[in-house]
């Protein structure tokens, strides 16, 4: 049952990377964009978690500390992500998140005393091969835009492995913990921090001079309603599947549990962006895809 709970997120994680690809193209790639989506979605998500626990917030000083250490890195990562694809290639980049969001929490299972079988083994080497696989042919075609590891970048690729590596960790951590209040509590605070965080952080950057000039700009009222809508539909869609994962991480190993999310996550963005948005496939993509796919299954058992 666990592991269609955890199919369910993964979806949910494909649905919110389709809606805020819909998102990115009606608006700018800039720290204010990012800031000004990030604090309505944390409020709104906080709202969300805060009515499905009956309106009740339980917290204890464990959860309290948990909340802020997410949320902390969290922020991080939204600001380390604006100026990582800023920086260099944007499939790089994202594969260091991956990686680092599977791999660093997979450890940690192995040390938290998770059994790691044969198939585990097996299928971590294969989600990592899937990982890298799809740039073994990808350098032949892009003579003319060659691939930048500058020190910033490198830096900046490092980060966001730790970063959502640690956010994996923290979240599975508190939800094996007997001093933790609870997933929703947890989620409430945690969404309500990030918001906070968020709002200092705006605030500082509008007084910057490039903030002053990063302005909200509307096409039109329909594209205004559908960028509420968007924002109402992400915060669904991330918040049900980032709860479906904290039940999972209840009952299944983080050997399990993250490898599953990456692969799935992998298989189900790649299909949403060839059926929704048309992206090509290539073949060395296409047995990448299908090695997360098969990776995905040998980590049940």
């Amino acid at each position: 049952m666990y592991y269609l709970l955890l199919f369910a997120a993964v979806a949910g994680i494909a649905a919110t990377f389709s809606m805020s690809k819909v998102y990115q193209l009606h608006t700018k790639e800039t720290l204010g964009v990012i800031l000004r989506k990030t604090i309505p979605i944390s409020l709104l998500s906080a709202l969300m978690f805060w009515a499905m626990n009956g309106f009740r917030l339980d917290f204890s000083g464990f959860t309290v500390l948990m909340s802020v250490l997410c949320s902390l890195v969290c922020v991080l990562s939204s600001i380390v992500c604006f100026v990582g694809y800023a920086s260099g290639s944007i499939a790089v980049f994202t594969m260091f998140q991956m990686v680092g969001g599977m791999l660093l929490p997979f450890i940690y299972g192995i040390w938290y005393g998770n059994e790691l079988t044969v198939f585990r083994v097996i299928g971590i080497i294969l989600l990592l091969v899937s990982i890298c696989f799809p740039f073994f042919g990808g350098r032949r075609d892009e003579k003319k835009s060659p691939l930048k590891f500058t020190p910033k970048f490198i830096f900046m690729c490092v980060s966001i492995f730790l970063l959502n590596g640690g956010i994996s960790i923290i979240s599975y951590i508190h939800s094996n913990s007997v001093l933790s209040s609870g997933t929703n509590s947890y989620l409430v605070l945690k969404s309500l921090i990030t918001a906070g965080m968020c709002v200092v952080i705006y605030a500082v950057y509008l007084f910057l001079p490039k903030g002053r000039q990063d302005t909200i700009t509307v096409k039109s009222g329909k594209t205004f309603w559908l960028l509420v809508l968007l924002l109402v539909c992400i915060t669904v869609a991330d918040g049900l599947s980032y709860y479906l994962q904290l039940i999972s991480a209840e009952k299944l190993p983080a050997v399990a549990l993250y490898p599953i999310v990456t692969g799935g996550t992998m298989v189900m963005t790649a299909l949403a962006g060839k059926v929704f948005f048309h992206e090509r496939i290539s073949r060395f993509s296409a047995v990448g895809i299908l090695l997360a796919f098969l990776a995905t299954f040998l980590f049940m058992f």
